[in-house]
This record gives structure tokens, sequence and C-alpha cells, in this order.
């Protein structure tokens, strides 16, 4: 469904390059723990498991 309606698959999808997306993968799970909806979610994620998010998003 996505593909038919023109939704990449991931990051990697968008153009982002592996070693540039590496480079800023820490800052980018710091910067989601600093976001202010990430304490209303019903389960409080670790630094890493965003990371993990992230990582499988590319």
């Amino acid at each position: 469904m996505k593909r038919s309606i023109g939704i990449e698959n991931g990051i990697r999808e968008l153009g982002v390059d592996q070693d540039a997306f590496d480079e800023v993968l820490s800052r980018m799970a710091q910067t989601a723990m600093a976001d202010r909806c990430t304490p209303t979610n019903p389960r409080q994620p670790t630094e890493e498991e965003l990371e993990h998010i992230y990582r499988k998003s590319y």
C-alpha cells in the first residue's frame, strides 16, 4: 500500500547515506529522549531502544 501511494519503505530509500545516518544516530536518539512527547508514551523507551528503532527503520 505504501508504494502505491508513494511512501518510501525506509530512511535509506529517502537517499540518506549509511555513514551519515550512523554518524547522527546517537544524537537522534538523544533528541527523541528529550522530546516532550516521549514521557507520555505508555512505555518509556531507553536511548538504546530508540537507536534500535531508528536502525530498523533505515
